[in-house]
């Protein structure tokens, strides 16, 4: 064994504890100090016995329990006495079992407290966590990080607790067991000390299979979430069982690592009672034949023994759930340091106002890696205009949008409303102001009418009947049975995608956005679907400034303005009737093909 590598991992535990729990330090120290105390009366209720056997064996007894507890009682002006003695032992094991108790509850609450408040801020800044981080998280981590690592993590602050309190116990009953013999006491810690380190190379396998667990744990439960949002794709496909057979894999691997952590957990855990009973009997063989053997005192120190290495054997169970736990906490807390670096940052303090134009000049955006996905774009929009994107698949337009959004920062350029740049505006106040309409809908499994609130209570039921009116969906809403309150599936499975699609756009026009952006929008619906999407454009144009990116161009072709954008550039401008008529252009070429 390395003494230097002990030491730094002393000192990383340590930093790492303290990181993680140094905000609970004045309820862990109070903890101890319970601890202490009852341990404590533990100790001088059990010491207790010595005096009192004395009494009633007549047998003499000069130890320094006994000694002590007479200067006390004298002090007292109490009869030393048996009763006196037992009713003192009593009072101390109730005190002890009070103390305890307190100890005890008071670590609870701090687990509790501890998870609660974990999880609340990791969910508070994940959600405040910028766009570039949260598109590499993995489908199924960001959840068990907050729903599965987080009760681990606060099971290895009960227990780091906990096994100060069972240490101070052991410091208080060893302090007595000291005056009882010093020898035996000594010979106790050295047999615990020497035990509980020659079982080092099994904490230390506990906790690489428990790191392993917790990470395959996190990628089947990925592997799965991600082919059940593709269930249909794979029955199609007909290759249920190849998703099952690496999915078997998953679970495989999961039992193989979890039948070890079991093993060597058993293993530890059933050495130390047979060492105790072997030690114990050892030492009363020993004491037993000497000519100044005292039957009191050596019940006492039996005892004392006994819970001495109860005590060790309970810090040792807890040193092994703190091993097991122990990757839990750190990748609970790598995540915790990886969303505190990502946090969002929200620099201005003004009010969106949107009474004239965005412009948008020389902005360019490259993704970490990768070539510019936008160069030197530069345009504007008129409040009431609606402006129309096109151009192919990775051209930018969704990083344009992304941008508008403010979910990412140009590199350079600027984006100004009203002359004053976007920078200088609160990020809430923004985003509360521009209506988001994507492809991929997000819908929620609840009423229709929750679904277009959307969390925000102010709305009336006569703003969202308007809303839904205005984006052609409110007839369909009143045929169904239950109207508004109907429940439309996970993620509005019950719905069609033109009707999930008007429900987000009613969504956005019970927001009154100043601003409202549809990314390709249309490009999954039927015929009969988009007709109706056109009518709720024609409906709210010259109402509400209107951003259109589309693939379809009957969908842009009522834009006042067309942009054509390809390879992160402006190509092409103009009204769709002079693009359309410039057989040079994009536009005119894309509508031969369609």
């Amino acid at each position: 064994m390395n003494p230097i590598k002990t030491v730094q991992k002393i000192i990383e535990a340590t930093r790492l504890f303290r990181y993680a729990f140094g905000r609970y330090r004045l309820q862990i120290i109070t903890t101890a100090i319970l601890g202490f105390l009852g341990g404590l009366m533990g100790s001088f209720g059990t010491g207790s016995l010595i005096p009192l056997f004395s009494i009633l064996t007549n047998q003499k007894s000069d130890d320094s329990i006994t000694a002590m507890a007479r200067k006390g009682f004298d002090f007292l002006g109490i009869s030393f006495n048996p009763i006196a003695l037992l009713l003192l032992i009593i009072f101390l094991f109730i005190a002890k079992s009070a103390v305890i108790f307190a100890a005890t509850y008071l670590n609870s609450t701090l687990a509790n407290k501890y998870q609660q408040d974990t999880r609340k801020k990791l969910l508070r800044d994940t959600l405040g966590a910028n766009w570039l981080f949260l598109l590499n998280q993995k489908l199924g981590f960001v959840d068990r990080v907050i729903l599965e690592d987080v009760p681990p993590s606060s099971a290895v602050l009960f227990d780091v607790s906990d096994s100060i309190l069972k240490l101070t116990s052991i410091f208080t009953y060893a302090l007595i067991a000291v005056n009882i013999s010093s020898t035996i006491t000594l010979v106790t810690f050295l047999t615990g000390g020497i035990a509980f380190f020659a079982m080092k190379p099994i904490f230390y396998k506990i906790r690489k299979v428990s790191e392993n667990i917790s990470l395959t744990g996190k990628s089947a439960a990925h592997y799965i979430i991600e082919n059940m949002l593709g269930i249909k794709t794979i029955k199609a496909a007909a290759i249920e069982e190849q998703i099952f057979k690496t999915g078997s894999i998953y679970f495989e691997n999961l039992k193989k690592n979890q039948l070890k952590a079991i093993i060597y957990q058993c293993t530890s855990n059933s050495l130390f009672e047979p060492l105790a009973i072997i030690f114990i009997s050892g030492i009363l063989l020993f004491y037993y034949q000497k000519p100044d053997f005292n039957i009191a005192s050596f019940a006492v120190i039996f005892y004392m023994i006994q819970k001495i290495f109860t005590l060790i054997q309970s810090t040792q169970l807890k040193i092994n759930s703190i091993n097991t736990n122990l990757p839990y906490l750190k990748i609970m807390l790598d995540y915790q340091r990886a969303i505190k670096l990502a946090r969002e940052p929200n620099p201005g303090n003004g009010i969106f106002s949107f009474k004239d134009r965005l412009t948008v000049k020389n902005v360019s955006f490259a993704y970490p890696g990768y070539k510019n996905s936008l160069s030197d774009l530069t345009f504007e929009i008129k409040k009431g205009e609606m402006l129309g994107i096109i151009g192919p698949s990775g051209a930018g337009k969704t990083t344009l949008v992304d941008i508008l959004l403010r979910l990412l920062e140009p590199q350079s350029g600027e984006i100004s409303i009203d002359g004053i740049n976007i920078k200088e505006i609160n990020r809430q106040s923004w985003r509360q102001n521009i209506g988001y309409v994507s492809q991929d809908i997000f819908l929620f499994n609840d009423t229709i009418e929750n679904n277009i609130r959307f969390y925000n209570d102010s709305l009336s039921h006569e703003e969202i009947d308007t809303a839904a009116k205005i984006a052609n969906i409110y007839d369909f809403i009143e045929s169904l049975p239950d109207k508004f309150q109907t429940i439309i599936g996970e993620r509005g499975v019950k719905l069609s995608g033109g009707q999930r699609q008007r429900i987000v756009l009613a969504r956005v026009l019970a927001r009154k956005s100043s601003l409202i952006v549809l990314d390709e929008a249309t490009s999954s619906l039927d015929n009969e679907s988009e007709a109706l999407i056109q009518q709720t454009i024609k409906n709210i144009k010259n109402k509400a400034t209107l951003l259109v990116i589309a693939h379809r161009l009957s969908t842009i072709t009522n834009s006042d303005r067309l942009l054509v954008i390809e390879d992160g550039r402006i190509r092409e401008s103009g009204t769709p009737t002079e693009l359309i008529e410039n057989k040079e252009s994009y536009f005119h070429k894309v509508s031969d093909i369609t």
